[in-house]
């Protein structure tokens, strides 16, 4: 979760779904142990059929981050390719 505050009650939030470790290699560490096809169920329960890139999260934070979000405030930006509206 990445959180900014800057000015009078300013706050964004990044709520991200799980996704294949950085650099496409695999499921991150905590899905190591995990019984064979779970990333697959998983992708299958997500709108869009997949699960989500590591870049497409950071892009999401960067844009948190960045300037460009300066009028932005008190939101939760899920980036879980629709999971949370199901």
């Amino acid at each position: 979760m990445v959180h900014r505050h800057g000015g009078r009650g300013r706050s964004r939030r990044l709520s991200a779904h799980p996704r294949p470790a950085p650099g496409g290699g695999g499921h991150p560490p905590a899905f190591a142990d995990l019984p064979a096809g779970f990333k697959e169920r998983i992708a299958a329960q997500v709108p869009i059929g997949r699960l989500g890139e590591g870049a497409e999260t950071a892009t999401a934070a960067l844009f948190l981050a960045c300037a460009d979000s300066s009028f932005v405030t008190g939101i939760g930006l899920p980036v879980d390719g629709g999971i949370g509206q199901v």
